[in-house]
């Protein structure tokens, strides 16, 4: 359930739950943050969007508890921040949507937050995998970073990924990994093919940093 005015209430199971501390200021510019990849970290897999590419139609597989645990991180005041190796020059097969509006309209209809939120996508096709990923992906967090964004946490699968955090000075025990390489250049490997027991384990442990 919903937090509201930062007091978490299971009415209906008569079960008493703990408030965050009162007196939270209202969320106004970028402050602490939260940072996920997409593909393989929110999808189940990178061939879920080449298959949605080729054929316009394909609604991508989301790896279950993604939309809520980010979902519980934007009602705890974090901003969210989605950086993908999707490109803007890429546009789906039989519709002409754009990735951008294809990202942007999974994200909606799959229940990930979109208030107070940005999403990054790579420059070029050239930019999408590998060392040009890591590049373009740092280069838009320390862009993020001037702007006032404090990214405490973040979320990926791949090398490209837990490199372009750590070139921005994310804490390698706030950075949680998931899939094969789980557990990378001494990341928080998340175990398993979701996000629930990490979500279920871990939120309770982050505080409300203002009130959205």
């Amino acid at each position: 359930m919903r937090p509201h005015h930062g007091v978490f209430v299971l009415s209906l199971l008569g079960v008493a739950c703990a408030s965050e501390p009162e007196g939270l200021a209202r969320c106004g510019s970028p402050g602490p943050a939260v940072v996920s990849d997409i593909d393989a970290t929110l999808t189940t897999d990178d061939l879920e969007f080449i298959t949605q590419l080729a054929t316009g139609a394909h609604d991508p597989l989301a790896r279950e508890g993604g939309a809520e645990l980010l979902t519980g991180y934007a009602e705890r005041g974090y901003f969210i921040v989605y950086a993908t190796g999707r490109s803007e020059e890429m546009v789906l097969a039989n519709t002409g949507e754009s990735a951008r509006d294809a990202t942007l309209r999974w994200l909606d209809e799959h229940g990930f937050p979109l208030e107070r939120s940005r999403l990054y996508l790579a420059p070029t096709n050239a930019d999408v995998a590998g060392e040009p990923a890591r590049i373009y992906k740092a280069a838009r967090l320390a862009e993020a970073t001037e702007e006032g964004m404090d990214f405490r946490y973040a979320y990926g699968n791949a090398q490209a990924d837990f490199d372009a955090y750590a070139d921005v000075g994310i804490p390698k025990s706030g950075t949680f990994s998931i899939g094969p390489e789980a557990g990378s250049v001494g990341t928080v490997a998340v175990p398993g093919e979701g996000w629930s027991e990490h979500r279920e384990a871990h939120l309770p442990t982050v505080k409300a940093v203002c009130e959205p």
